[in-house]
């Protein structure tokens, strides 16, 4: 039995007591004082709980959002790597390609590329 139950079975045998106790006696004046006082700390407890059940769920909120800022760091942080390595490995490839095309002879230039066009009108005709 915890604390907050027996202080809540505590005040409840005194309020039957004060139900047969006469009105604006002696004991009836000590008995309602230490009725309020019990209710006192009950209500004291109870706000305890309250604030710190709060407490605990701001924490876990203000938890869940660094986690969730900590995501959204990491994605971004790819995104910008990507739009540096993207680029590169396209250009690094395509001289690597240039490269090995080069190296056939294969003529790039706008009079060789008149010339293969005119290999093919030649093989459509």
């Amino acid at each position: 039995m915890g604390v907050v139950s027996k202080l809540e079975a505590e005040f409840d045998s005194q309020i039957e007591e004060l139900g047969k106790m006469e009105l604006g006696t002696d004991p009836y004046v000590k008995t309602v004082d230490g009725t309020c006082k019990l209710a006192d700390r009950l209500i004291a407890i109870q706000k305890n709980n309250d604030e710190y059940d709060l407490k605990l769920r701001q924490m876990e909120e203000e938890k869940l959002k660094r986690e969730e800022e900590a995501l959204q760091n990491k994605k971004r942080n790819r995104i910008e790597w990507a739009k540096v390595i993207v680029p590169t490995v396209g250009a690094a490839t395509m001289g690597v390609v240039t490269m090995i095309w080069e190296k056939f002879d294969t003529m790039t230039l706008t009079s060789g590329k008149a010339a293969f066009r005119d290999i093919l009108s030649f093989r459509n005709k």
